[in-house]
This record gives structure tokens, sequence and C-alpha cells, in this order.
């Protein structure tokens, strides 16, 4: 039988340097532990190693972002309307029966929010529908097959009709929280049954999707800007990082999405950078973010190389592992 060969790529190579970390600070700990229970221990924490490994692999993605210039901390401070979960419903119906009056007759005007912030999970609703729905990660560092079964309950869950904000709420600008948007949709409330929704609705709902399955270091929402016609168009996108963690899967939820129906594998959707077809380009890349905002999104070959980062940050003075990993 001919051997099998570990593929080297950035998830293996960062895979194998923390958990080698790993079994040094046991053996430090416990100096007489045979190589047999070592091998048990870190099958049995193979869950947190998982986290640990991922959560590094996002450090790695983030480092060297530009920071935001003026004009995306402009972008990211979205308009917004609070609202508390129960309230919601006369809220937002007082927002749609206004939508014609002059804002200054309105009832309910939109405050400014830090973009991140509106990437929240209200009473836990979505954290119960990922649930629900089976899709919450059980192996951090196999997430393939999750990430295209999560995108064909986001086709469905977010298949709205598009509307921009001004049609819907008589607002240039007004961003929905996920929350928000899942309720519009979902509810089937008569005051809501025209409304429609727009990029940002849909991919702020499937970021906090993808962060209550126990994704929320794999994703980034990409701000866009492109010229069309002669006039400035912005997009919001959404990009999540596969489980090779060198590459970032385009999920997109607007109507300029492709067929579900190609999309049977991880290897079918179209990759950050590399599908010229994608409406979320390098080219037109001006910021973007997850928890934090950046004022780039750079490609794996403009960074760092992987090799030279893993030597210089994965080290025994930077990789913490909690006690009860020890133990």
């Amino acid at each position: 039988m001919s051997p099998v060969f570990r593929k080297e790529n950035f998830r293996t190579k960062l895979e194998d340097r923390i958990t080698e970390l790993y079994k040094d600070r046991v053996r430090d700990s416990y100096s007489d532990i045979s190589e047999k229970d070592l091998k048990l221990l870190v099958k049995d924490n193979r869950y947190y190693l998982g986290k640990i490994i991922v959560s590094n692999a996002h450090k790695f993605w983030t480092a060297g972002e530009e920071d935001p210039g003026p004009g995306v901390e402009r972008i990211v401070q979205m308009s917004c309307i609070p609202t508390g979960f129960y309230e919601f419903r006369k809220v937002f119906g007082k927002v749609i029966e206004e939508k014609d009056l002059p804002e200054s007759e309105r009832t309910y005007r939109p405050v400014k929010i830090f973009a991140p912030g509106l990437i929240k999970d209200q009473n836990d609703l979505i954290s119960n529908l990922v649930k629900s729905k089976r899709l919450v990660v059980k192996d951090s560092l196999k997430c393939d097959r999750l990430i295209v079964r999560m995108f064909r309950f986001l086709e469905g869950e977010m298949d709205f009709k598009y509307g921009s904000d001004m049609e819907n709420f008589g607002y240039r600008d007004l961003a929905l929280t996920p929350i928000q948007a899942y309720v519009i949709k979902k509810s089937g409330w008569k005051e809501f049954e025209n409304v429609g929704m727009d990029c940002e609705d849909m991919h702020h709902f499937a970021a906090a999707c993808f962060k209550a399955a126990g994704m929320g270091e794999r994703y980034r929402l990409v701000i866009l800007e492109k010229e069309e016609n002669g006039e400035k168009r912005m997009h919001d996108g959404l990009c999540v990082m596969d489980d090779s963690f060198e590459k970032h899967r385009v999920l997109e939820l607007t109507p300029y999405r492709r067929n579900i129906s190609r999309f049977t594998a991880i290897g079918s959707l179209p990759v950050f950078g590399e599908d010229r077809n994608s409406v979320v380009r390098p080219e037109n890349v001006i910021g973007s973010y997850d928890q934090r905002v950046y004022g780039s999104f750079k490609l794996l070959e403009e960074r760092e190389p992987v090799d030279d980062w893993i030597r210089k940050n994965v080290t025994e003075g930077e990789i913490k592992f909690p006690e009860s990993m020890l133990k």
C-alpha cells in the first residue's frame, strides 16, 4: 500500500506547530508522561486545540492589514434604528408607515452604529436557529462541509426580494440587525410582506449565523466600491476562510448570487482573488471588517510568507494553553 502523505498547507503547518508546542508544555508539567498518554491527551483536547489553531490563523489574516482611512471609517458608521426584540414590530411598523413623510416629521430616526456591533444575536434566536439546523461546529479544523451546508441554509433563509433602503424604509441608508432582518423575513406579519433587503442586511445575518455556529473567526465582511455608468456603487460582500486557511470563499446572497445547485462542495465555491466572475473582487475592495475594521483585505501572496509568520509568531511565549488542558 502506498504511504499517505499529509498535504502541506497553512492549516497543517500551523496545526503541527501548535500541537508540538502543546506536547512540550505537557512534558514540562509531567516529565514522566508516556508517549501513549500524550497522544491520548492530544486526542482528548482536540476541540480546544482546534480553537487555538483557528484563532492563530485569524491572527495571521488580520496581521498586516492596513488601518481604515477616513472613507472606510465613515462607511462603517451605519445608520440603524435600535429596537428591543419585543418592540420590533411596533417600531418598524411605524417606520414603514411613515416612510413617505419628511424625515423631520417621523417618529423614529436612525442613529449611527459601528458596523461590527450590528452582528449580534438578541435573545439567542440565531444560536437556537443554527442548533436546530445542526449547523454548529464540532471540529474547528473541519468546517468545509459545514460552510457549504450553511450557504445552502442561508440561500433559503435569506431568499428576499432585493430592495433599497429608500424603497423599504424611506431612508437612503438604514442597516438592519440580523434579528430585525430575520423577523421581517420570517414573521409573516402583513406590514412586512413587501419589504425587501439589501446586501449588508443579508450578509450581516449570514455573519451572525457563522458566529453563532462557532465560526466567528472565519468570516470577513468586505466593503467594495466600483463605478458603473459613471456612478459609484457600494457593495457589502461576505468571505469565509476554508479549511486550508489559505483561501477565502465568496458567499453571495444578493441577486448577484450564482445558482446554488453548482455548489456541491467547498471546491465549487468561488475563491476571493481567483474567480474573476465573482462580484467580490480584490480591485474593488476599500476595506473589510469582522470584530474590527480594516482598510484592506489582502490576498495570501501580499502577506508575509506563512513559514516566516509561523516561525516568528507561533512560539512558546505567544501561545497560551488553558490550565484545564494540562491536567
